[in-house]
This record gives structure tokens, sequence and C-alpha cells, in this order.
């Protein structure tokens, strides 16, 4: 008596189109772990950067540290000057100019020219190291008789992001700034004073 085997097996075309779906599902999960993965890197790399940088700017500290060179033996050692003293590194700056100017709407209509806000003038202007005066001078200070229409503020933005940057060529630089968080900089600003 003959036995009738009833069971089938996949077809070959069954099989190309299994191991088909296989590999689309398998290239979705391999793209969604570098994006996690990347994204994983960019959140780090963002918190140690504010974690570095925002010291310096909080603390308005110029330098960051001290200039390293080559000791000759393989390593490293800190740079000095003619007088033997550590050189410190410091962080790229700028000269911020602002220019101030506001209107006071009186309740009759008229219209007055004043400044609001207050600054803190430097105790000696040609030696910006001894600081500023502990009280604030209030904008709108009468000069020749007359109230001044606007005031020029100056001081100088220091970029955090010197620390990472330093010693990059121009193509170096471009792709690191490419790179995601790669612009962040806590910039801060010191030495602000009014321009006579």
């Amino acid at each position: 008596m003959k036995i009738k085997r009833t069971l089938k097996g996949m077809t070959l075309f069954e099989c190309i189109i299994a191991i088909a779906v296989l590999a689309a599902l398998s290239l979705i999960l391999i793209r969604l772990g570098v994006t996690v993965d990347n994204t994983t890197k960019a959140t780090t790399n963002l918190k140690t950067k504010v974690a570095e940088q925002t010291p310096y700017a909080v603390g308005g500290k110029t330098d960051y540290g001290f200039q390293m060179v080559d000791d000759g033996h393989g390593g490293l050692e800190v740079a000095t000057d003619a007088a033997g003293d550590p050189i410190v590194v410091e962080f790229e700056n700028t000269t911020l100019n602002i220019s101030v100017e506001m209107v006071e709407h009186k309740a009759d209509g008229s219209v007055k020219n004043t400044l609001q806000g207050s600054y803190y003038k430097l105790k000696d202007p040609n030696d910006p190291s001894k600081g500023f005066e502990d009280t604030a001078t209030k904008y709108g200070q009468v000069v020749s008789g007359k109230l001044d229409t606007h005031t020029d503020l100056e001081g100088t933005v220091y970029d955090t992001i010197t620390m990472y940057t330093e010693g990059m060529t121009p193509a170096e630089l471009q792709k690191y700034l490419e790179n995601a968080n790669g612009g962040l900089n806590m910039e801060f600003i010191k030495n602000i004073q009014v321009v006579p």
C-alpha cells in the first residue's frame, strides 16, 4: 500500500521573498541603531561642552589653561615666556559696541529722549584689572546742561569655543563646526564701559 504525502515545504520563490523581507527589516533596524548612537554621542558631547565651558563663562575667566609644548622626550611641558613665567592660553575675543537710545512717552502725549538702565564704570579706565565701581551709574545723566539722547557702550566678548578649536586647520574647523553641537559657544562679555 502506498503512503500519500500531503505535506509541502516552501517553494524557492517563497524563500527568496522571506529573505528579502528580513533583509529590509534588518536594514531599518540598523539605520535606527545608527541614529540612536549618533544622538547619544551628540548629547554626551553637548553635556561635556556645557560642563566645561560654563564655569569660564559664569566666572568671566579669560584664560583656560597653560600653553603646552613638546618637552623633547615625547611628552609635553608648560611653555614659559622670556621671564620664565607660564604662558596662559586666552579665549579669542572681539570688541562689542552698543549704542543705547530710548524714548519716553509722557502722559501729555509728548516724547522726550531719555536713557533707561544702568551700567558700572571702571574704577580706572586705564587699568581694567582694578575692576568696576561698586555703585551703578544710571542712564540719563545730564551732560553740558542737556540730557544725552544716546550712550555708546564698549565691551569685550570672549568665545569659550576657543578651547576646542585651538590649533585646528580651517578644514578641521569647518568639519568640527558641522558636527552636532559643534558650534556651541558659551560666550561672555566683560569690561563694558561708556565710550567717552
